[in-house]
């Protein structure tokens, strides 16, 4: 790119880009100013830096909290929730949790332990079902994820039923 073919890119900016466009290439273009931009960022930079990365920090954290608290996970578990599918993967292991909450409680009860095995046995179809949906397109995706929360919302009926019946 020629001289001419420079200036002429910059006057198609108009008047008032290409003159801030000029201004600046004339600034960046002295060597003092240059060198002393450099030195203040030698300067600036180590200071700030630290600063810089625990706000980024924090800011992480912080988003870390929302997303945990939406999904009803630890913070410590949030990344195995991630993706697409990570909201039904979370429910999936929110019921499965407290399936095998009520088949320690009430360990005596064949109802309670018949239903808990057939309950885990459909949590893991669900499971494999959530897992093939992850890289599905997303038009095939979303009706089987529908599927995935239809049948967990049926689930959680019937563990919300042997919970109350357990307190009858």
């Amino acid at each position: 790119m020629t001289w001419m073919s420079k200036r002429s890119a910059l006057g198609r900016l108009g008047a008032k880009g290409g003159a801030a466009a000029v201004g600046l290439a004339k600034s960046l273009g002295d060597p003092k100013k240059t060198k002393r931009l450099l030195s203040v960022g030698k300067l600036v930079v180590p200071a700030v830096a630290p600063f810089a990365l625990k706000a980024a920090g924090s800011a992480r954290h912080l988003l870390d909290e929302r997303r945990a608290n939406r999904l009803g996970v630890d913070v410590d578990h949030v990344a195995e929730y991630r993706g697409p599918t990570g909201r039904t993967k979370a429910r999936i292991h929110s019921v499965a949790q407290a399936v095998k909450d009520l088949r320690s409680r009430r360990a005596g009860d064949r109802d309670a332990l018949a239903f808990a095995e057939r309950t885990e046995a459909t949590l893991a179809d669900l499971v494999s079902a959530t897992r093939a949906a992850g890289p599905m397109p997303a038009a095939r995706r979303r009706p089987t994820l529908a599927a995935v929360d239809r049948e967990l919302e049926q689930i959680e009926a019937a563990l919300i039923g042997q919970l109350v019946r357990s307190r009858a």
